[in-house]
Formats: C-alpha cells, structure tokens, sequence
C-alpha cells in the first residue's frame, strides 16, 4: 500500500516538474491587453515584457488570436 502511494507521488511530481519545464513565455506591449509568442507581426517593432504565460493569464492578459488559436473558443477559430 505505502510503494503504491509512494509511486503515485512520484508520478505526479514528475508530472508537475514536466509541466513547469515546458511553460512558454509570451509577449506583452505597455498599453496591450493580449500576450503574443515572440514571432508574431503584431508586436513588431513594439516594446516588449517578457512573463511565463502563467504570469500573463493572472495579470488577466488574454491570448492573441493569431498566435493562440488552439486557445479560443471553437466558435472564434476560423
């Protein structure tokens, strides 16, 4: 019983260190509302922060249509 409990916090701190080394940083400009990844047009030549993307969302930044489509809701995708 103690190797299974053992095994399954093993799995989900791995799961949770995984998770963390994938977090992507994204993009915000001053007076912008969205976060965009690094390659989008639309922050060209704009200054630029740098978050985790985690940081973005609870700064209640949204994601940019262009660089997040898999994030919008179905209905916004085109």
């Amino acid at each position: 019983m103690f190797q299974k409990g053992l095994m399954a916090g093993i799995m989900a701190l791995s799961l949770g260190l995984s998770t963390l080394a994938w977090a992507e940083n994204v993009y915000v400009t001053p007076n912008g509302k969205k976060y965009h990844k690094q390659t989008c047009l639309l922050i060209k030549d704009h200054e630029l922060t740098e978050l985790d993307q985690a940081q973005a969302k609870e700064q209640d930044y949204e994601p940019c249509k262009k660089c997040f489509k898999e994030d919008q809701p179905v209905e916004e995708q085109e």
